[in-house]
C-alpha cells in the first residue's frame, strides 16, 4: 500500500522562480532521506510519495556510505512527473562504484 504525504516545498534561486511540481515516490521497504539545499531534510518514508514544489535548477542529494551525492537535479520536463527515488538511487550508487 502506498500512503501520499503531501508536502509543499518553495525555495528560490537566481536561475527561476518558476515552481515546478513533482512527486518523489519510495517504492522500497526502507526510508530514504534527502538533502534539498535551503529546505529541511525531507525523509521518505516506504512505500510513499512526497510531492513539492521546486524550482528548475534545485539540486537534491542522497548520502551513500556517509558521503553526500548529487542525486538529480530539477529540470521542467519533471513537471507532474512521479520521480522513484528508490531506482535512481540505485542507478546512482552503480555509477559511483564504477568511478
Amino acid at each position: 500500500m502506498i500512503t501520499l504525504i503531501a508536502v509543499v516545498l518553495f525555495c528560490a534561486t537566481a536561475q527561476s522562480t518558476f515552481a515546478i511540481p513533482v512527486t518523489f515516490r519510495n517504492n522500497s521497504f526502507e526510508s530514504i532521506d534527502l538533502f534539498i539545499p535551503g529546505l529541511p531534510n525531507p525523509t521518505l518514508a516506504p512505500k510513499t510519495m512526497m510531492g513539492a514544489d521546486l524550482v528548475k535548477g534545485q539540486r537534491i542529494f542522497f548520502t551513500y556510505e556517509g558521503t553526500q551525492y548529487l542525486l538529480l537535479t530539477v529540470s521542467e520536463n519533471m513537471e507532474n512527473k512521479r520521480v522513484d527515488i528508490c531506482t535512481l538511487i540505485k542507478e546512482r550508487i552503480k555509477q559511483i562504484e564504477a568511478l
